[in-house]
């Protein structure tokens, strides 16, 4: 029975028979109005069997027995004690009532202390970007509402519509069910450690009030989220020699980012556009789209056109973009493009199977310029970057062992360390430093060495090609210092290691670091990928000035 619209907890009160005259008595139960309101589902019992009924205050209940008794159920869901007032009124046997024979009776009811059964979080131990479960279970109330304490750095969201809960105040605007459960996200975004979070779960009243008093609580302990380092992968291609104009599609992969960009360097002659808009030019030293790409498994096409006169080597970089929306260019992975001039094709090779060359005795002495040689090669035609598997190409790189430039082996392959070494050969002899054999370094290495091949006689032990670079270093180098001298002697002696591939800019940055590292790894020292002690006192030894 319900008592004043109101839902509240339950309290028992014993049986008590009561006897009346002749005739169908009548039993009413009413609410007093003098403490609180209450709610009474009644029990009742006569001789001709059990029944359970759930009535409002001041219902009559009919058909009652003449003598009989009747359990009564009452429920006091205030936080104080209430009274409740049953009148047994007899009636004669022709229904006519008996008013002054009838008789009350009232009872104390004590408030109810429990009205919310069960109250669970799970888990209670979470980590920042996961998920809590909470559910409960109530009894004699018909709805709840929840709060969450404050605590630093913790972010907290209703998975049903993913709004930001605001901590310290009702969740909902209104009450919700009287059980059942909801889901919460939290995020940890505290400077230190773990923090507590307590939930309030508290019981609507009829009036619209909520009842703290008889509330449950739980704590949840949120962990903070593992660092997630961004990485970016350049799956293909793995390098790039490019016709002016030509088309070259990138492929990439990222992980813990929300997206990329891509930053190309402002260099003479140079423009890039992409396939899907080959009108506009992408700006130069910036990030090149307003929209971050895709950070999952993108292949985008680029048109990279060089209208100068000589090869130019771009340093394109890919930059994450990170969830709390800034860019992390440190941990950026870079691909080095090298874009041939305007009406200059990449070479292909011109041998499936290279004819052997006569190598020279590694023991033959040094070559200076003007002195007669007795390794004997005679160039037909010009050698650029991108010819493999060449006879001409290996004869040049033995050539430039015995000049100094040259340290790697007599592939046949022009990439980039013959290309340095080319370029080396031609500062020495004052011929402009382009990299490729032309007319005039094709004149210059015929004059020294041109004729029939020869291998030349046994002799002193050639001197490294290290020894045409010597630079002491005074001082520590990391990354991130850019256009330092340092760096570029650095990167001379890195590529000279066969361990360095990039641009020589005296920029610090991935592709140095990492050749540091393999450098690093090479002679046993630590690999942390900068110039310490123990790196500088390597390099020093093997390339300082004596």
């Amino acid at each position: 029975m319900f008592c004043g619209g109101r839902v509240l907890p339950r309290a028992r009160v014993a049986d008590t028979p009561a006897r009346v005259g002749e005739g169908t008595g009548r039993r009413r139960v009413r609410c007093t109005q003098r403490r609180a309101q209450v709610t009474a589902p009644l029990e009742s019992h006569s001789r001709a069997g059990a029944f359970r009924r759930r009535e409002t205050c001041g219902t009559d209940l009919l058909d009652l027995a003449t003598n009989g008794a009747m359990s009564v159920q009452i429920i006091n869901t205030n936080t104080i004690v209430s009274t409740i007032q049953a009148t047994l009124s007899p009636k004669n046997a022709d229904g006519s009532g008996y008013e002054s024979a009838t008789q009350t009776a009232s009872v104390t009811i004590q408030p109810a202390s429990t009205v919310i059964t069960d109250f669970t979080a799970t888990p209670g131990d979470v980590e920042g970007g996961n998920t809590v479960t909470y559910a409960w279970t109530t009894k004699y109330v018909d709805g709840v509402n929840m709060t969450f304490s404050c605590a630093e750095g913790i972010k907290i969201h209703n998975t049903a519509d993913n709004a930001m809960v605001t901590c310290g105040q009702y969740i909902f605007p209104s009450k919700i069910e009287a059980g059942g459960q909801r889901i919460f996200k939290f995020e940890n975004s505290a400077a230190v450690g773990s923090k507590v979070v307590t939930i309030s779960l508290i019981p609507a009243m009829s009036d619209g009030t909520y009842d703290a008093s008889r509330g449950k609580t739980l704590d949840v302990t949120v962990r903070p989220a593992p660092i997630k380092v961004p990485h970016i992968t350049i799956i293909s291609p793995p390098a790039l020699l490019l016709t002016s104009g030509g088309t070259t599609s990138i492929t990439w992969a990222g992980t813990n980012v929300a997206g990329v960009n891509f930053v190309f360097p402002c260099q003479f002659g140079v423009s890039v556009t992409t396939l899907l808009d080959a009108s506009t030019t992408l700006p130069c030293g910036s990030y090149a789209f307003m929209a971050n790409q895709p950070d999952s498994t993108t292949t985008l096409s680029f048109i990279f056109k060089n209208t100068s006169s000589a090869r130019a080597t771009v340093l394109m970089k890919i930059v994450p973009f990170l969830t709390n929306g800034t860019y992390d260019p440190a941990s950026g992975v870079e691909r080095v493009i090298d874009i041939l001039p305007v009406g200059v094709s990449v070479p292909v090779p011109l041998s499936a199977n290279p004819v052997p060359v006569s190598i020279p005795n590694p023991f033959a002495p040094p070559l200076s310029s003007g002195t007669a040689s007795v390794f004997k090669y005679t160039f037909t035609r010009p050698l650029s970057y991108g010819v493999i598997n060449d006879v001409d190409v290996r004869a040049l790189q033995q050539i430039l062992v015995l000049e100094g430039f040259f340290s790697g082996s007599a592939t046949g392959n022009f990439y980039r360390q013959t290309e340095t070494a080319v370029k080396a050969f031609q500062t020495k002899y004052g011929i402009q430093a382009l990299g490729n054999v032309g007319p005039a370094t094709r004149a210059k290495l015929n004059a020294f060495y041109g004729g029939t091949s020869t291998v030349p006689p046994l002799g002193t032990t050639l001197p490294p090609a290290s020894s045409a670079l010597s630079h002491t270093f005074l001082r520590a180098l990391s990354f991130g210092m850019a256009g330092d001298a340092d760096v570029v002697a650095l990167q001379k002696i890195l590529q000279n290691e066969g361990v360095y591939s990039g641009p020589i800019s005296g920029n610090f940055f991935t592709l140095t670091r990492s050749a540091v590292k393999a450098f690093q790894t090479k002679y046993g020292i630590q690999a942390l990928g900068n110039v310490g002690p123990a790196t500088r006192a390597k390099l020093n030894a093997l390339y300082g000035s004596h």
